[in-house]
């Protein structure tokens, strides 16, 4: 599943600032809405201090996992920036709650970031990379990172802290968030991504905007989000008197064409999926998992009811083959009525590996008891 832009919002306030703030309204930028389950939401919040470290990190709602803070002392306005995030459960957070700066003087900003599509076990491609600087500006300047999964997004987030920190710019990122919250210590922070990574290392520019200013320091986060894998859900339907031969080239053309194969035995037949990588015929050279999620008997067909079936969970990696005359094969039996027509639903996830995709066959041939 490709990963998508739902939206984003912020702002920046003088004093200590933080409060509550709705992630159900004033998403801008993407698709708009609010946060649903599975979506990742990024909060990036930026204070401008004088040699404090105000915990800013997200806690409430619980949940989210806090980044390396980055945070400079050295300079007259020091900054301590921080990214956290959060897959929405079964019930998604309608608000989060900003931290205070913890002193008057010290402003804060923030950014909110909502993406849909993102691997909920694996939501970081790889490990963040950070950066700081002092003593010349507050326009941070967002580490290099070398993504893994095809697809992948780049979110740069960081903050810097001025006497007059200004808004920051970027003009490589997409839907780019950025606000300062003025005070003694200015405090900015800056967010956007990044849609074009293909391979390699991605180094992100350094911000425009802000202040340059030898008391200034800035901080900076830069992380890769894993796209989810790509769900397909295909319907073969079974007639009495046959089983299904399917194939699929999937990710590139996932349909299943079908064709008549052995014959049923009449009565309650058991039935099994065998699928096998058919690279070498095709041409495709690449393998990867393939994840079965369910396999049921459909009663919603017109003139069928169902007299059993089994949902599943099986992964299986195929390797590759000089051929396919061997089969890799889930044994999981479904009953089916073969009076009538019979629908069977195949749902899969398939994880690409190499440089490309895999063609696969999928057969349901029956088995006699």
């Amino acid at each position: 599943m490709a990963i998508s832009y739902v939206g984003g919002k912020g702002a920046g306030t003088a004093g200590q600032g933080g409060g509550s703030i709705s992630l159900t309204t004033g998403l801008t930028g993407g698709s708009g809405g609010a946060p649903i389950v599975d979506d990742l939401v990024v909060v990036t919040v930026s204070v401008g201090t004088a040699a404090r470290q105000p915990t800013i990190a997200i806690s409430t709602p619980s949940g989210y996992t806090p980044l390396t803070a980055q945070r400079t002392t050295t300079t007259t306005y020091d900054t301590n920036v921080q990214t956290c995030y959060k897959k929405m459960g079964s019930t998604p957070d309608t608000s989060v709650t900003i931290p205070a700066s913890g002193n008057n003087q010290d402003g804060i900003a923030y950014a909110i970031q909502v993406f849909r599509g993102v691997d909920t076990a694996t939501p970081m491609d790889v490990t963040p990379t950070y950066n700081t600087g002092n003593a010349v500006d507050n326009l941070p300047d967002p580490a290099s990172i070398q993504p893994v999964t095809a697809g992948a997004w780049i979110v740069p987030c960081g903050g810097g802290a001025a006497l007059a920190g200004g808004t920051y710019t970027a003009s490589y990122l997409t839907n780019f968030l950025t606000y300062n919250g003025p005070d003694t210590n200015d405090g900015n922070v800056g967010a956007g991504y990044y849609t074009g990574w293909t391979s390699g290392p991605y180094d992100p520019a350094k911000f425009g905007g802000g202040s340059v200013n030898a008391a200034n320091s800035w901080g900076a986060t830069t992380i890769a989000l894993r796209p989810a894998p790509p769900t397909y859900d295909e319907t073969i339907t079974m007639s009495a008197s046959s089983s299904i031969v399917s194939s699929v080239n999937v990710g590139m053309n996932p349909t299943i064409g079908l064709s008549a194969a052995a014959a049923l035995t009449q009565g309650n037949d058991m039935a099994l999926v065998a699928i096998s990588e058919l690279s070498a015929a095709t041409g495709l050279s690449s393998q990867g998992a393939l994840e079965m999620i369910s396999l049921i008997v459909a009663s919603a067909i017109s003139g069928f009811v169902a007299s059993g079936g089994k949902d599943f969970i099986e992964s299986i990696t195929i390797p590759a083959l000089s051929g396919f005359s061997t089969d890799v094969t889930i044994d999981m039996p479904i009953v089916v009525p073969v009076s009538a027509t019979t629908g069977i639903s195949v749902s899969y996830v398939y994880i690409p590996g190499g440089g490309g995709f895999s063609a696969y066959r999928f057969q349901i041939v029956p088995l006699e008891e």
